[in-house]
């Protein structure tokens, strides 16, 4: 079976439109991904756990609902660093 990855670069939409999501580095424990607002011109970082949707045997962009559980933001690059090697 093969699994599918996140993409590279996601355009944002619906809540989170007019926001670029770039991958800046992957294990296979998980993702960080810097964030562009072209809105607000402001940036953040994501951590994110690497989940495998079964169904579709991919991995997907989480929701809102779960930053916090296995999705994080930070606001400086080296905070995302760190979360990320704790993974």
């Amino acid at each position: 079976m093969k699994i599918l990855k996140l993409g590279n670069k996601i355009e944002g939409k619906g809540d989170v439109k007019g926001s670029t999501f770039i991958k800046i580095k992957e294990s296979k424990k998980g993702y960080i991904f810097k964030v562009v607002n072209t809105i607000t011109e402001g940036e953040y970082y994501e951590v994110l756990a690497r989940k495998i949707l079964d169904r579709y045997s991919a991995t997907s962009y989480p929701s809102s609902k779960v930053f916090g559980q296995y999705a994080w933001t930070y606001m400086t690059k080296e905070k995302a660093e760190n979360k990320f090697a704790k993974l």
